[in-house]
């Protein structure tokens, strides 16, 4: 449809049977960040290496691995990914939630809180938060 930038995902119909759609760069950015992230890496057949590795690491958790150590490998693996796929965002911080941090949070369950910045025009600031499991 006219305007549209980026789907809206999970897909759901809309209207005359397109999906409900981004109209502005800040939410479609949102999107394709949330997505970027999310997707891992080997996941798309044809571009094995877009996406992170953040739930591989988020799997250490259960091994030796420290809260800290975590969140700066994250953080190096999302802004890679970023750079690389997404250049007109730059990453300000990754923060790591888990549930010492906030009881509401699952036992095996990790926030990931990214703050960003679209430099492409406007300098546009914003923060996703994504749940892991």
């Amino acid at each position: 449809m006219a305007g549209d930038i980026t789907f809206k995902f999970p897909l759901k119909k809309y209207s005359r049977g397109f999906p409900e759609s981004y109209r502005t760069l800040e939410g479609a950015t949102k999107e394709n960040l949330k997505n970027l992230i999310l997707t891992n890496k080997g996941e798309r057949v044809i571009n094995p290496d877009i996406g992170t590795n953040i739930t591989q690491i988020f799997g250490e958790m259960f091994g030796n691995i420290e809260k800290d150590e975590m969140q700066k490998r994250m953080e190096n693996d999302i802004k890679l990914a970023v750079e690389k796929y997404l250049p007109s965002v730059d990453i300000v911080s990754v923060k790591l939630k888990d549930r010492y941090d906030d009881e509401t949070i699952g036992l095996n369950e990790l926030v990931v809180s990214v703050n960003y910045v679209i430099t492409s025009g406007f300098g546009f600031a914003d923060n996703l938060v994504l749940r892991i499991s």
